[in-house]
């Protein structure tokens, strides 16, 4: 079965930048308002990949075939 992915761009810290990131064998999406930002758990062991929440512009979900495919872009 293929794996739950994420395709991420946006600000990851300051002056931190991805582009077109993808991110395999992802477990879980928070959108944390209050402190600004969105975690993105994948992989395993699991590890955590945060981008900036102010500067998402656009969240893209989509499941194909019991797969499920995030893209968060500014």
């Amino acid at each position: 079965m293929a794996a739950d992915k994420a395709t991420v761009t946006g600000k990851t810290g300051p002056g931190l930048t991805v582009t077109s990131l993808v991110l395999n064998d992802v477990k879980g999406i928070n959108f944390q308002f209050d402190s600004k930002v969105v975690s993105i758990y994948y992989g395993e062991p699991r590890k955590t990949f945060e981008l900036d929440y102010d500067s998402t512009a656009t969240v893209t979900f989509s499941i194909t075939a019991g797969v499920s495919t995030v893209t968060i872009s500014t």
